[in-house]
């Protein structure tokens, strides 16, 4: 360790003193104690369509969406309204840590039952390799499937037919670069979008 100079900055706990020296003089500081509390992490829960942070009783917490903070948002859950990305960055005594972010999606079944897309399944979301998509509709036809970013850009386009009664597909994402997407998925006259985020 390098410690002949004014100030040291430690990374153990452990007793730490100072020896100064002039000349043929030698003085020994006082004995300090230094604990080094173990860095945390935070994580993000929907349960029961509340967003819950995986840290309870810290000293202070504040949620944002679309990276602006939430006014108000200082608790340890919040109930999304609007479908995007949230965060929260939880402050525990003088060390804050912040929750990856988590894509909040309305739900499609409850907003137009009459579609029959809104039954499909895409997961998992936030996605990181593939992106699987299973869906159990008797009619067959050609599907097609886009991918835009937030300026409207097409970044992967792939159309398919539906055979049977099943769709159980597998989309290869890992070359995509990180962000927030949105997945148009188009079938007959029927269309779903839905907010996707690439780990």
């Amino acid at each position: 360790m390098n410690a002949n100079l004014p100030a040291l900055n430690v990374n153990q706990t452990g007793e730490y003193y100072c020896l100064i020296f002039a000349g043929d003089c030698q003085e020994s500081s006082d004995i300090k104690s230094v604990i080094i509390e173990p860095a945390f992490s935070v994580d993000v829960q929907l349960v029961d369509g509340r967003l819950f942070a995986s840290i309870t009783g810290a000293t202070q917490y504040q949620w944002y969406f679309n990276t602006e903070p939430i006014a108000g948002a200082t608790g340890e859950t919040w109930l999304p309204s609007l479908p995007g990305i949230y965060y929260v960055v939880v402050t525990n005594e003088n060390c804050s840590a912040t929750s990856p972010p988590f894509a909040y999606q309305v739900n499609v079944t409850a907003l137009n039952p009459e579609n029959p897309l809104a039954s499909i399944s895409i997961f998992p979301n936030p996605v990181l390799d593939a992106l699987h998509f299973y869906w159990e509709y008797a009619s067959p036809g050609n599907y097609q499937i886009r991918l835009r970013n937030a300026l409207g850009q097409t970044f992967y386009f792939y159309e398919g037919q539906k055979t049977g009664a099943i769709l159980n597909l597998s989309l290869p994402l890992a070359f995509l670069p990180s962000g927030l997407y949105i997945l148009e998925l188009n079938w007959a006259q029927y269309q779903i979008q839905k907010r996707i985020l690439k780990q």
